[in-house]
């Protein structure tokens, strides 16, 4: 259903895409390839981004919303200006309940196990690039930009 809905996107027109966590699985992946191949459409990139999984369970683990507003802040790369009271419209600050160490390994390691072999795929075909994660987010969004530009012949 999924590839259905993102091949009639497709054919509405426009001059790219970008995919945010599709495909998920192997067989998504090999049957997406087919859908586009035979409309004569093809993946030009895949982003991976990596960063090490202490690091993104320390970034969950810090993560607070507001219960009203919904402003989202870290307890060390964002903190509000005082401790459980947003900045904004002065509600609480809360975490996600499911937002464990526990639960976020488990996760983790079925993100890994779904992943690995997508990460694979998609380097035997060429179209895999690699972005570290655990740096500043400006030098992140730079490198999208240049792999982006890179598949899309932008020279800068």
């Amino acid at each position: 259903m999924i590839i259905s809905i993102v091949l009639s996107r497709f054919a509405q027109g426009g001059d790219g895409y970008l995919l945010d966590g599709f495909p998920r699985t192997l067989q998504q992946a090999e049957r997406f390839d087919a859908a586009l191949a035979s409309n004569g459409r093809r993946i030009d990139a895949v982003l991976s981004v990596v960063v090490p999984d202490e690091q993104i369970v320390e970034r969950i683990l810090g993560r607070r919303s507001c219960t009203n507003c919904g402003a989202v802040y870290h307890v060390q790369f964002s903190p509000p200006q005082q401790a459980d009271v947003c900045d904004a419209c002065g509600g609480a600050l809360s975490d996600r309940s499911d937002d464990t160490r526990d639960v976020l390994v488990q996760r983790l390691n079925a993100f890994h196990e779904q992943t690995e072999p997508l990460v694979n795929y998609y380097k035997a075909r060429g179209v895999l690039h690699k972005i570290d994660g655990a740096r500043d987010i400006d030098d992140v969004f730079a490198d999208f930009c240049r792999v982006i530009d890179q598949v899309a012949g932008v020279h800068s």
